[in-house]
């Protein structure tokens, strides 16, 4: 067993699980974006304190080399922590691209980046081709930005403004916050509000959230 889904080792049982009991193992058993990475006790740094843009340049699923800085968009700039075998992550990839594609022509770039070190860039490539993605996606070797970022799951987004300062920092939206499952229930689309905001000048009003999703593991996991 890869040890790499840490909501289940069977992957798939985990998948066929109804959605109500798979939302209390997400909740219970994976990381919250306000918690910092390694550190249960220390309080996360406030959204303005947790640095710029990144400056580095990062391998593509392709092997290319992809400079961070040539991909902030015009007005802004979304870093969204992914995994090809979480399957939280995998969810909300349809909700990502479409963002991506909405907000592409008002300025915004999307960029996504996988710091689990058990995910090889032969799995991002095939993932990539599997979903058509239409951002770059990238190894965080190491998980050096995404520590710095404090992503701590994935999915897990970083909203930066143009002067490549973090405007928001969490969710993609709250499907799984209780009684999301019912059918009446609207679920609110926290990452889309915040490039709403940012776009029209205006302060994020929500700029934290918390997330569900499978904690980051950088190093690779120990062979059965």
């Amino acid at each position: 067993m890869r040890g790499r889904n840490v909501l289940s080792g069977n992957r798939a049982a985990a998948l066929r699980m109804p959605r109500f009991v798979f939302v209390v193992l997400a909740a219970t058993a994976c990381c919250r974006a306000d918690a910092a990475p390694g550190s249960a006790k220390s309080a996360a740094p406030a959204t303005a304190e947790l640095g710029e843009y990144p400056s580095e340049s990062l391998i593509a699923s392709d092997g290319s080399e992809v400079s961070l800085p040539a991909e902030r968009g015009r007005v802004a700039t979304v870093i969204v922590c992914l995994s090809v075998e979480c399957p939280i992550s995998n969810e909300f990839l349809s909700a990502v691209q479409a963002l991506a594609k909405e907000y592409r022509s008002k300025g915004v770039n999307f960029v996504g980046i996988n710091p689990n070190g058990g995910e090889s860039l032969d799995e991002m490539a095939a993932y990539v081709k599997q979903h058509a993605l239409s951002f770059p996606f990238l190894k965080d070797d190491g998980g050096k930005i995404s520590r710095r970022l404090l992503f701590s799951v994935t999915p897990e987004a970083r909203l930066f403004d143009s002067a490549g300062q973090i405007a928001y920092r969490g969710r993609i939206d709250d499907r799984y916050r209780p009684g999301s499952g019912q059918p009446d229930a609207k679920i609110k689309r926290d990452l889309a509000d915040a490039l709403d905001e940012v776009l029209a000048g205006k302060p994020v009003s929500q700029s934290r959230t918390r997330t569900v999703g499978c904690p980051i593991q950088p190093a690779a996991p120990a062979s059965d």
